[in-house]
């Protein structure tokens, strides 16, 4: 970046820590600028001349309010939430980013995440006065950042980091990340007389210090804004950078710290430079298109497979020939008519009629939603038969939060003001997925379900003209009653399309290994094999199209 490129930059990040400011003092959440950007406000009042980046760190509690208060109440027209430790930011610290921005760094710029413009939030831990205890804390960090930055496909010259991130996935496996977890908030409920930044960058001897640098919140000239700085400031830098931290490094040193940009614009939303990858999305472990059905895949296996490799997926899985008049082993279950309330039959008609009296249903905004649906989600998945492993509270948020595409909320409501069910819809042009509907089921005598699709359908295909409704494809593991449920009560139909699926280098190696010996296993019925007899039935399905 050349100097005029780097002060606009500047200027947009300063816009976005002016709003980052104000939320912070809107919702009394303490924050203090660290690393170079407290070394800018006190040696340069300001930037670092040549830093292209802005970070803050928050104490553990201040930092899990922060990120609460952002799923819920961030102006989300104009800013986005990246939360650590999800699917799209497996890292360990936070970001927020402007929208309509760009800002893609290199190690991630094929892949399908928001890349605008970005300021870091990163989280002080409570740690020891004793340094061998520190360093068992440092270490569950470093374990903990490996795995992180193999998913999110870091690309580093250091033999030992690429040793590293090859064999943490294999070695940090659900129990051992809890457990790592623990060891770095060992000393969260504890009286804490030093704190460290464990997940940042810099070595064992630069991430930790005394609490009482913190002191007094002092405000620091920062360009055109004043910021929070620690009282003694001073001992932190000179922590972090030495002594000397207030000389102006020279060239050769400034060159060793390489820009974080790959590419920056100001003015244009990163979505014009990231192609057809934005197309896709990696659910469950595998990549599906976010186009709707009707839309053909253009990209070419080749491509795609760059695509499993830049999300880290196990396979890619699309269609083709959608509404086929020929019957195939596969297919979308849609609506595509217009209907009134006398085109249904009668017993339908009376139990839309009932929900109807005894049910609200109406368009919600993701903020009552997250304050609403997870009580259902969870009441919902109780009275599942083959019940599945089901999200934490705080695990249902972030899902929500990192939805990708244009999405539009519905809740069902009981008279006295409960809600009872809820919807997620994708919404691309004139088609509308039914992504999710979960219903409480202590509440389907009001007949929930048959008043949420009758008004649904009613907005998308009759008020607005869509050209279908979708509520997904044919269940690869089991038929679902859902979908039955659609077809028999609201005349939904089976779009016929053709199945194409492509693996990755492994895992397409399992399946041509596995595939003669399905019928064999499936004779056992065994839950840890239900994964398996999954993937040898969408292999099957595959191939009844070669």
């Amino acid at each position: 970046m050349n100097d005029k490129e780097l002060k606009a930059l500047h200027n947009k990040i300063l816009e976005l820590v002016a709003y980052f400011d104000a939320f912070c003092k809107t919702h009394n959440i303490s924050y203090y600028l660290m690393g170079g950007t407290a070394l800018g406000a006190v040696r340069h009042e300001g930037f670092i001349p040549w830093d292209d980046d802005f970070d803050v760190f928050m104490e553990r509690d201040q930092y899990l309010r922060f990120c609460q208060l952002a799923r819920e109440d961030l102006n989300v027209k104009d800013f986005y939430f990246q939360e650590e430790n999800t699917e799209e930011w497996p890292l360990h610290f936070s970001k927020i980013r402007m929208n309509n921005t760009t800002f893609i760094e290199k190690d991630v710029r094929d892949k399908n995440i928001h890349h605008g413009i970005y300021l870091d939030v990163m989280c002080l831990y409570g740690t020891s006065e004793y340094k061998l205890i520190r360093y068992v804390q440092y270490l569950a960090a470093r374990v903990l950042n490996a795995k992180a930055l193999s998913l999110k496909g870091y690309v580093t010259l250091s033999k030992g980091k690429r040793l590293a991130m090859l064999s943490a996935p294999f070695v940090v496996f659900a129990p051992v990340k809890s457990f790592l977890f623990k060891i770095v908030n060992w000393y969260q409920d504890k009286e804490k007389s030093m704190l460290a930044h464990f997940f940042s960058r810099g070595p064992f001897s630069t991430v930790y210090f005394k609490r009482e640098y913190i002191g007094a919140k002092r405000y620091q000239k920062f360009e055109n804004l004043s910021l929070p700085v620690f009282d003694d400031v001073e001992s932190l830098l000179e922590v972090s950078f030495g002594k000397d931290y207030m000389e102006i490094p020279s060239l050769e040193v400034r060159n060793k710290y390489a820009s974080h940009a790959y590419i920056v614009d100001v003015n244009k939303s990163y979505t014009h430079y990231l192609n057809n990858i934005l197309n896709w999305r990696k659910y469950n472990g595998a990549i599906l298109p976010l186009t709707p059905p009707d839309v053909e895949v253009t990209e070419s296996e080749e491509v795609i497979r760059k695509y499993l490799k830049s999300f880290n997926a196990y396979f890619a899985r699309w269609t083709a020939n959608f509404d086929s008049e020929q019957k195939t082993a596969f297919w979308y279950v849609i609506q595509d008519k217009a209907m009134e309330l006398i085109d249904y039959d009668s017993k339908t008609r009376n139990k839309i009629k009932k929900g109807l009296n005894n049910c609200l249903v109406r368009k919600i905004d993701k903020k009552e939603f997250l304050k609403n649906a997870y009580p259902v989600y969870i009441a919902a998945h109780l009275g599942y038969k083959n019940r599945p492993k089901f999200l934490s509270e705080n695990d249902f948020i972030k899902a929500t939060n990192i939805l990708s595409g244009e999405r539009e909320f519905w809740g069902v409501y009981s008279l006295d003001g409960q809600m009872i069910g809820y919807a997620q819809n994708q919404i691309i042009d004139d088609y509308c997925n039914y992504d999710e509907f979960r219903l409480h089921p202590d509440y389907l005598k009001l007949r929930p379900s048959e008043v949420l699709i009758y008004t649904m359908n009613k907005q998308y295909l009759n008020e607005r003209n869509f050209a279908y409704v979708n509520n997904g494809t044919r269940s690869i593991a089991h038929d679902t009653n859902v979908q039955h449920f659609l077809i028999r009560k609201f005349q939904f139909r089976k779009a016929y399309c053709t199945l194409h699926i492509v693996y990755s280098p492994f895992l397409g190696f399992v399946v041509a290994c596995l595939f003669p010996f399905r019928k064999f296993v499936k004779t056992f019925n065994l839950k840890p094999l239900r994964s398996f007899l999954i993937l040898m039935n969408q292999e099957e399905m595959r191939r009844s199209f070669v």
